[in-house]
């Protein structure tokens, strides 16, 4: 039989359960270092995420881990080396209308320091503030830090709440940034404006 078939057959309960059961036997083997993978962030985020919630933590702590030990080998084939120095950055993502003008900003300034191979200090100072005065920067919803070990890469991650707080149209927004920092200046980042 077909998989398209079989896969046809089944109602959705049962459909979630096989993916269920692959995804932990996909865990299993990959911790066990029986599996040379790389997960899908899109699929995870997406449809792990929703479907899966028990399972997704596993996940991102092993795409987390997949990025540090890849990070970490390119430089350590390849013997990188670096001029002591420091760089500060300060990415934003900006809320709009569907007119297309600003409602809101939110960003966080990135600060560190490295010695010949590794990040020596780092600071991130999330900000949000608002171009309209229908809107409110309500505060920060997450603020958190990754750093390797060892320090060969710091990730930043935030979010912020945005509000319209009239009562006959209440809404909210999540604006959030995901920024990477290495040694040597070398910087990255992927945002959503949460709108």
């Amino acid at each position: 039989m077909k998989l398209e078939t079989f896969l046809a057959q089944l109602n959705t309960q049962e459909l979630i359960k096989i993916m269920e059961e692959h995804l932990i036997k996909v865990i299993d083997e990959k911790e066990n270092g029986k599996k040379s993978l790389f997960w899908n962030r899109e699929f995870i985020e997406t449809s792990v995420k929703k479907h899966f919630p028990e399972i997704y933590p596993q996940i991102i702590e092993q795409i987390e881990k997949d990025k540090q030990d890849t990070y970490f080998k390119v430089h350590e084939a390849v013997g990188l080396r670096y001029t002591p120095g420091s760089r500060t950055v300060s990415p934003e993502v900006v809320g709009r209308h569907w007119s297309g003008y600003a409602l809101y900003t939110y960003g966080c300034r990135v600060s560190w320091s490295w010695n010949s191979t590794v990040i020596t200090e780092t600071q991130g100072s999330p900000y949000g503030r608002t171009h309209d005065p229908t809107w409110t920067f309500l505060g920060h919803t997450v603020d958190s830090e990754y750093p390797s070990n060892p320090t060969t890469y710091w990730n930043k991650y935030v979010e912020g709440e945005f509000g319209y707080p009239w009562p006959w149209h209440p809404q909210r927004n999540y604006a959030w940034l995901d920024i990477f920092v290495y040694p040597g200046g070398d910087w990255a980042y992927s945002s959503n404006p949460g709108n």
